[in-house]
């Protein structure tokens, strides 16, 4: 799908099955966040005769939005390169309309490590019912903060608003993973361990009480990794990368399960590339494919920004065939090959 709607490059992607944010809809919202200071709510189960499928646009970043998580509180949070991370959460008493109407109730400064720089990625733990809550960032210079509500703990419904980020505070900082900025984390509750990507081409997997590294993955194709997820049916980690590579990485025995180029990045020197002029080649220079989301089980989505489009792509556990693109036929009509 091309997110027709934004003036800019999608840099980050979510999708969220909180059937607080899905009123009207037979699935869940998929949420795009831009260059252009945005971010895009999308139905993408409504109307599949109906192009258009933005039902929302969410505006108060000063800057581009790097980053959201689905809080598991009924709301998201995201941040931007203004130094800010807020919380949106849908209206109260419209409940009888298609969509939930997402409203920004909380703007926070925080300075990732006790720096100046913006931060690039986030991810969460312990969304949900008393349970430690912590908010690792990653930002622009490559450090790793971990925040937690000064009370320690959460208390109240899945449903309830989440803690205050007023009262967040600088936990731990990690300032020895990366060489350059953080572009991406990822949770995995179950292992206890966070991944993370950086402009230094390379994934590190952490632990995510120590900040500890047990594993530390250099691209051998010396581009950097641009999309990360856990498959926890499989138990594998899946990277995609600059080049418009998948991998998938067995975390315990530290090798490569699978490796597919699934999109051929265009070549900045082509003729068709150099016709194109100042656009086509800035398009050229953009990654072949980004970041990674699941849809549902077994069935991830991706950004191909070089074409403007997004793709769904089925994994399984077969190491000669780990990826496989969904049919044409079978794509929504946001969704294009």
């Amino acid at each position: 799908a091309t997110a027709r709607n934004h003036q800019g490059a999608v840099t980050t992607l979510m999708y969220s099955c909180d059937p607080l944010f899905s009123v009207g809809t037979s699935g869940g919202l998929l949420f795009t966040g831009s260059a252009d200071r945005t971010i895009k709510v999308w139905d993408i189960w409504g109307d599949q005769q109906q192009e258009e499928t933005c039902v929302q646009t969410l505006v108060g970043h000063g800057a581009t939005v790097t980053a959201m998580v689905d809080s598991g509180y009924g709301s998201i949070i995201t941040c931007a390169c203004d130094c800010t991370f807020r919380i949106w959460q849908p209206l109260a008493g419209r409940e009888m309309l298609l969509h939930a109407f997402f409203s920004c109730t909380q703007t926070v400064s925080l300075a990732p490590s006790g720096s100046e720089s913006w931060a690039n990625s986030m991810a969460l733990m312990g969304s949900g019912i008393n349970q430690q809550w912590s908010l690792y960032v990653g930002d622009a210079v490559g450090h790793i903060s971990v925040f937690q509500h000064r009370n320690g703990t959460s208390e109240g419904s899945a449903a309830a608003p989440p803690p205050d980020m007023k009262d967040l505070v600088l936990h731990q900082a990690w300032t020895h993973l990366h060489s350059l900025g953080v572009t991406a984390l990822e949770l995995v509750i179950e292992h206890n361990f966070l991944i993370s990507l950086s402009f230094d081409c390379t994934c590190a997997v952490i632990d995510a009480s120590t900040g500890t590294p047990f594993l530390k993955v250099e691209n051998p194709r010396h581009v950097r990794y641009t999309g990360v997820v856990w498959d926890s049916h499989q138990d594998q980690l899946i990277l995609c990368d600059h080049a418009g590579y998948f991998q998938a990485w067995n975390t315990f025995t530290e090798h490569v399960i699978a490796s597919r180029q699934v999109v051929t990045p265009m070549d900045v020197h082509s003729p068709a590339v150099v016709r194109g002029g100042a656009h086509a080649r800035a398009a050229a220079l953009l990654p072949a494919v980004t970041n990674l989301t699941w849809l549902y089980p077994g069935t991830l989505i991706c950004l191909r920004p070089q074409q403007g489009s997004m793709q769904q792509w089925k994994v399984s556990s077969n190491s000669h065939g780990c990826f496989a693109p969904v049919a044409a036929e079978k794509q929504p009509p946001w969704a294009s090959q």
